[in-house]
Order: structure tokens, then C-alpha cells, then sequence
């Protein structure tokens, strides 16, 4: 897909993209740290914070939908539900591990282990499609330089990382396996359901805030009922900004390539380490800043890179 609001005759869509980039990263900026407040005062309520964000996005996801994209017959047969099943799963999963991850680190740490989520989506790709070229050639030896220098840089980073955590570690790594087959499975049904990318949300995220519903009854009951106001203003906070910038990251993806839209999720992680950074007073050593720095901006270099050789092969 080319890069239509960019276009530079056209600077009315120029103008609505830089917006919609700001609004991006403004959210998600304000989603990191309203829901690190809120576990900070309930440490153990990860799963419920999930809950909650899944369920208002689900909510506010029907509210603003148009008649026209409201899920059909099709959503309740068969095919659907295989089709559906699989990066529904991974959108749970992805939602509370993040939650867990941030529970257990600073959030500028959390989101340097975050950048790695597109090396996760070319495996994905290898696994899931066929590319057309063999696995060794398509990764080739410069990407492989680039996948040290990305893992180097987390090493950095996770040594002198005050408030690192192994667990923390984990369940970064598995929300960015999750949400990046999440979203190679999503741009697949895109194309290949009758459903419009809003009803296949949609979809998302009540599979995801019904089961998610049920965990929470096994494992916390009730406990989300009992907790202080400033609690509940910061998960409504971080619950109604994550319904936005997920819902803005949908819109900007529809209207750039994927390689604007991920050099920008890079750019984003960029400007919400250093808020987080910033707001909680989070001390951040050298070998860190050294570390964020060479782990974005090697999957920056991953991204152009892969989009560059794309490019060469189809000439």
C-alpha cells in the first residue's frame, strides 16, 4: 500500500496524518502510565486491568460503529470462528502478559523490550505465508547483523536496568510474540473476510474481554470492587486510552504503508520511555540510555532494510 496521506500535493492529509501520529503517541504515552499508577497501587491486579481495557474497548468499539460494519451471519459460522480463534488468543494474551510485564519493570524498560516485536512478526511471516524465497535468503547475513545488534542492545539495557526482572523480561517477550502474530493474522482476515477491519475488532476484543472476565473470576473474584478512587480514576484512564491509540494505530495503518507505520511504532516507544522516564523520575543510566538507543534504532535498520530488499526483488 503506498503512502497516500503523505502525499506531497495533497498537504490537508499531510496535516491529518501528523495529527493522528500526536494523537498516537500521546495516548499510548498516557495508557503507559495511568496503568503503571494503577499497579503500582494494586500490584497484583494485572489480569483485572486487562479485563477492564478489553471490555471498554469493546464497549466504545460498538458505540462508534456504523450500522453498515456491524459483524453479519458470517461471524457466528465455522469459518469464522477458526479464522477468528487464533489472533483473538493472541490479543488476550498479548493485552495481559504487556500488563504483567509493566507490573514487574519500568515502563522505559518494558517498552525497549517492546521494540523487538517486529523481528517477532518476520517469524511470524516465515511461519504463516509463503514468501516466495527460501528462509536463509530472506533473512540474509545483513539482517542477522541487524538481529544481534538488537538483541546486544536489550542485553545492555536489561544489565544495569534498575528495576529489571526476568519474569518481567518473559512476559515482554510473549506480548510481543502475541501481538505480532496477532497482527499478521488480523491484516490476513482483513483480506480475506467479508467483515470490515472495524466488526473484526471489534471481535477482538470481546473474545478477549469474555475470557479474560472469567480469569479474572477464578483467580482475583471480586477484589477489583474494593479498591481506593485514585485506583479506579487511573484504570479508567489507562482503559480509555488504550481503546484510542489502538483504535488510531487501525486508522493510521489504513492509510500508510507498513513501513511508515512501523518506523512510527518505533518512534512512539522513543517518546514513551522518555515521558515515563520523565513523570515517574526514573533513574536511567548511561548503559540504558545506550542500550534503548541501539535496540530502536536497530529495528529501525531492520525495517528499512527488509522494505529495501522487497522493493529490489520486485524490479
Amino acid at each position: 500500500m503506498s503512502d497516500k496521506v503523505l502525499a506531497p500535493d495533497n498537504s490537508k492529509y499531510v496535516k491529518y496524518f501528523v495529527f493522528q501520529l500526536a494523537a498516537w503517541w500521546i495516548f499510548s504515552s498516557t495508557y503507559s502510565i495511568e496503568v503503571k499508577k494503577f499497579l503500582l497501587l494494586n500490584p497484583e491486579l494485572s489480569l483485572e486491568a486487562s479485563f477492564v481495557s478489553l471490555f471498554l474497548t469493546f464497549a466504545c468499539s460498538l458505540a462508534f460503529l456504523r450500522r453498515d460494519d456491524l459483524p453479519n451471519g458470517d461471524l457466528f459460522s465455522i469459518k469464522s470462528f477458526r479464522e477468528l480463534f487464533l489472533p483473538s488468543l493472541l490479543h488476550l494474551v498479548g493485552t495481559i502478559s504487556t500488563n504483567y510485564s509493566v507490573s514487574l519493570m519500568a515502563i522505559s524498560f518494558a517498552h525497549v523490550v517492546k521494540a523487538v516485536e517486529p523481528v517477532f512478526t518476520i517469524v511470524w511471516s516465515l511461519l504463516l505465508a509463503s514468501r516466495g524465497v527460501s528462509r536463509m535468503d530472506d533473512i540474509g547475513f545483513e539482517k542477522i547483523i541487524i538481529i544481534g545488534m538488537i538483541i546486544v542492545g536489550v542485553i545492555i539495557s536489561s544489565v544495569n536496568e534498575i528495576t529489571f526482572s526476568w519474569l518481567g523480561l518473559v512476559f515482554g517477550m510473549v506480548s510481543n510474540l502475541s501481538f505480532s502474530g496477532r497482527n499478521v493474522l488480523f491484516k490476513h482476515s482483513m483480506s480475506a473476510s467479508r467483515m470490515g477491519k472495524d466488526s473484526l475488532y471489534l471481535v477482538l476484543n470481546l473474545f478477549g474481554a469474555i475470557i479474560s472476565f472469567i480469569l479474572v473470576l477464578i483467580f482475583g473474584g471480586f477484589r477489583m470492587f474494593f479498591l481506593e478512587s485514585s485506583s479506579y480514576s487511573s484504570l479508567f484512564l489507562s482503559s480509555l486510552s488504550y481503546f484510542l491509540y489502538t483504535t488510531i494505530s487501525i486508522r493510521i495503518l489504513e492509510g500508510v504503508s507498513p513501513l511508515t507505520h512501523a518506523i512510527s511504532n518505533t518512534c512512539k516507544r522513543l517518546v514513551v520511555v522518555f515521558v515515563s522516564t520523565f513523570y515517574f523520575s526514573q533513574p536511567f543510566t548511561t548503559m540504558s540510555t545506550l542500550g534503548a538507543s541501539i535496540t530502536i534504532g536497530g529495528v529501525a535498520m531492520y525495517t528499512l532494510f527488509d522494505k529495501n530488499k522487497k522493493r529490489s526483488l520486485s524490479y
